[in-house]
């Protein structure tokens, strides 16, 4: 297992992992690179076994008989993550959500993964020098993402079994920053408070919206007063 992420890689991003795929589904399988990696082996070697007894014995019976054992192998594997998908289905909101695209800018596709360090993701005051062109963190929705993070909030800090609604460290309090990337996501952060027809600042009226040019939106005269 791959102690940098918690979960093994997928079986593309590391071939050799196949070496140590279990063959049948176990509950032990938290990861959905695991899950889908038993069902990448499942399928090889199903028809691998497939091949070698259509060339043996020319008849279709045996490849009915390897198909319906594989799909028996890997059913409990396409439950998982059917159920995996359907748990962390996700929220679509009617605004635009800061950090909604999770990459920062200039940095393709790439993304902060959860470490021991900073199991949230957020920026670390060291990064600003360290990591100036540090990515935006992956999404929360994203189940291996999800799964990591509270891997390592439960290992670095004691769980208490009496909490049953998973928040299992109430002493200490995390924060999660509206922007994860550096330099920070100005434009989502901007459209998200004042991008909405008709309203500004989230709430319809605290804002005044004039034409007056202030740099900021409460310093504009409101043109009734001024008519007045």
């Amino acid at each position: 297992m791959n102690t940098a992420s918690l979960c093994d890689p997928y079986i593309w991003e590391n071939p050799l992992i196949i070496f140590k795929t279990q063959f049948f589904y176990s509950t032990n399988m938290t990861c959905l690179s695991e899950i889908v990696n038993q069902i990448v082996l499942v399928v090889f070697i199903m028809a691998a076994a497939a091949y070698a007894l259509w060339r043996s014995s020319k008849m279709y019976l045996p490849l009915v008989a390897v198909g319906l054992f594989g799909l028996l192998v890997i059913y409990p594997s396409v439950s998982s993550i059917v159920k995996i998908r359907k748990e962390y289905e996700p929220f679509i909101p009617g605004v635009d959500v800061i950090g909604q695209n999770t990459f920062a800018p200039g940095t393709g596709y790439d993304r902060t993964m959860p470490t021991s360090r900073n199991p949230f993701m957020n920026v670390l005051v060291d990064e600003i020098k360290y990591n100036p062109t540090r990515p935006a963190a992956g999404s929360v929705m994203d189940p291996e993402i999800q799964i990591t993070m509270d891997d390592y909030f439960r290992t670095e800090f004691n769980r208490d079994p009496t909490d049953v609604f998973g928040r299992n460290q109430s002493q200490r309090q995390f924060i999660t920053m509206p922007s994860t990337s550096i330099p920070n996501d100005v434009d989502s952060y901007q459209n998200w408070l004042y991008k909405i027809p008709g309203k500004t600042c989230k709430e319809g009226g605290p804002c005044i919206p004039g034409t007056d040019g202030a740099a900021m939106p409460w310093l504009n005269v409101d043109s009734v007063n001024t008519a007045k």
